[in-house]
C-alpha cells in the first residue's frame, strides 16, 4: 500500500482521534516525513471525520428549519 503514496508530494492524513488513528498518522509521517499532514485538528472535538461532517449537516438543517 505504501507504494501508491510514494508518487505524492502532499499527504493529508483524516484519520480517527483515537490512538490508532495517531498511531497511524505518526507511522506515515517516519515514512514520509515532510510531506504528511495531520489534518485530525479540524475535527478535534468529534471522534473522526464523518462524526464530524455528519454534526454539520445536522447543524445546517436546524438552521434551514428554523428559517
Amino acid at each position: 500500500m505504501y507504494q501508491y503514496l510514494e508518487c505524492y508530494r502532499h499527504i493529508h492524513c483524516f484519520l480517527d482521534n483515537d490512538a490508532a488513528g495517531k498511531e497511524a498518522t505518526e507511522f506515515l509521517h517516519k515514512l514520509f516525513e515532510y510531506r504528511v499532514t495531520d489534518e485530525s485538528f479540524r475535527y478535534a472535538d468529534y471522534k473522526d471525520i464523518n462524526d464530524y461532517l455528519m454534526n454539520k449537516k445536522t447543524e445546517q438543517q436546524d438552521v434551514a428549519q428554523k428559517q
